[in-house]
């Protein structure tokens, strides 16, 4: 590792990561831009996760392990060690694209108010195939209240910001089982601006497998986060709004979580919810269709079917996007 001040430090946290840990690291030393250092930081890996990272040749990689405490806690513990201007994190089983800090970088240097830059995303599967595009929501500037209702960053994997700004925004909460991101990018949005880069630079691996069982626990921080976040804006009208459309597109987020677990009866209560909560009912009636045709295939087909023809939907479909407010 050079003694020199690298621009960008990347943080890998990774828990038993061996199947993916490798093509993600590729992926970082592939950036275009080369002024980095990769923290991977180990969280209890009890696989071979470290062995592959200590093989790497390249000097600006460092392993880092730790007791297991979580991926809060291992986000938080690459953000001390981290020396660069801006960091960056990415999951250990998530890919970026070449281009994807040269563009953020890019975007924060053409705006210098703005604290944090976040691209598009692609959804890709254990295969490494792309099933789907992410939110591809533009937002920048001011951009709190519509984070608020809608996590358009998407992932964790997919922001960079300024070290200062996100050191001063005092880390992730380690109480938090989930939805540890979108608190964090809450409380910078709350302070400072942002910067879009609309480019599907990110690929986000979704795994179906364990995936019903982490949905309540989810379900619970994302209505913890949202709440505190709502009691930020002053009681009245515009909260009211926010309240109720903020509630009814975590019904929608989580009807597609459910469906990405295979779990159509699941998914069915939260569609049931997520038409009870939106004040739009036309002006959502084509998502609503999706996703009831979404769960009538993945609860009649056997699952490899099933995921062929949802991916091939969600395709044709293209990005979800949100309204303006």
């Amino acid at each position: 590792m050079s003694a020199a001040t690298p621009r960008v430090s990347v943080v890998i946290p990774v828990w038993n990561g061996e199947r993916t840990i490798a093509a993600t690291l590729d992926s970082v030393l592939a950036q275009t831009v080369r002024d980095i250092e990769v923290l991977v930081i180990d969280d209890g890996s009890t696989d071979g996760t470290a062995a592959i990272v200590s093989k790497s040749a390249d000097s600006r990689v460092a392993l880092h392990r730790f007791e297991n405490r979580g991926l809060a806690a291992s986000r938080n513990r690459g953000m001390r060690l981290a020396r660069g201007e801006f960091i960056a994190f990415v999951d250990a089983d998530d890919l970026w694209r070449p281009e994807r800090l040269a563009r953020q970088l890019e975007a924060l240097d053409a705006a210098p108010t703005a604290a944090l830059a976040y691209s598009f995303t692609d959804c890709i599967d254990e295969g490494g195939t792309v099933v789907g595009p992410g939110s591809y929501i533009v937002a920048e500037g001011r951009v709190y209240e519509r984070l608020l209702v809608w996590n358009f960053l998407d992932n964790g994997s997919s922001m960079i910001a300024r070290r200062d700004a996100l050191l001063a925004s005092g880390g992730f909460d380690e109480t938090l089982p989930a939805a540890e991101d979108w608190d964090l990018w809450l409380r910078i949005a709350w302070h400072h601006e942002f910067a879009c880069v609309p480019h599907a630079d990110v690929l986000y691996r979704l795994s179906p497998g364990a995936m019903s069982s982490r949905i309540g626990r989810q379900e619970s921080a994302c209505e913890l986060v949202f709440a505190r976040a709502l009691d930020r804006i002053a009681p009245g009208p515009q909260r009211d709004r926010l309240g109720r459309e903020g509630r009814g597109n975590l019904a929608r987020y989580f009807t597609g979580r459910a469906l990405t677990a295979e779990a159509p009866r699941l998914a069915l209560s939260y569609w049931w919810r997520f038409l009870r909560q939106t004040p739009r009912r036309w002006h959502d009636a084509p998502v609503l269709g999706r996703f009831l045709g979404r769960i009538a295939i993945v609860a009649l087909l056997p699952g490899p079917l099933a995921r062929r023809i949802s991916a091939t939907l969600r395709r044709i479909a293209g990005p979800e996007r949100r309204p303006r407010h």
